[in-house]
């Protein structure tokens, strides 16, 4: 019998569009949801990378546009801070993003927005880097700063994730075993 971790890894090699979509269940909406809320942000989204290919898409979203984002949304692996995390693992935020060479504005023109601070953090399943969860603050008149709390939370969000999603997978090859 394989391992648990073996189990997790080769689901992540393999997972397709529906199989992630059954991760974004109630529970993770509502962790998510509550996380993106408590700390101030307008929305947040959860970014995810299928095996070899060289974007990221957004499979959950807590905004008001969400059914413009979710499962519509790419982002180039070359090019936004979502991506930057993506490749280091490693989290970051900026509150003054027009100053930022490394913030894409694909998003802010699709839904003609304008992204004014961000924060993100990698998702790792299986010991590799999956995703990337964000949160943004939208409206330029929001007193709302993300601080290094806010980061710290976001990695408690993918910390979170990653365990219950981990729970989710290993069920789900049990039933099917």
């Amino acid at each position: 019998m394989k391992r648990y971790t073996d189990r997790v890894a080769d689901w992540v090699a393999q997972a397709s569009q529906s199989d992630v979509k059954e991760l974004m269940g109630p529970t993770t909406k509502f962790v998510s949801s509550n996380f993106f809320e408590k700390m101030g942000a307008c929305e947040g989204s959860l970014w995810w990378r299928y095996s070899e290919t060289e974007f990221l898409e957004v499979c959950y979203n807590s905004g008001p546009n969400s059914e413009r984002i979710v499962w519509q949304i790419r982002q180039p692996l070359s090019d936004g801070i979502v991506s930057l995390v993506f490749h280091t693992g490693e989290p970051a935020y900026s509150n003054q993003l027009s100053d930022n060479p490394d913030h894409s504005k694909q998003i802010d023109q699709k839904l003609s927005q304008q992204t004014i601070r961000m924060l993100a953090s990698p998702l790792v399943l299986g010991g590799e880097i999956v995703g990337v969860a964000s949160a943004v603050v939208l409206d330029s008149s929001s007193a709302k700063r993300f601080e290094y709390a806010d980061l710290e939370m976001t990695q408690h969000l993918s910390e979170i994730l990653r365990s219950l999603w981990e729970r989710q997978i290993i069920v789900a090859s049990e039933i099917t075993l």
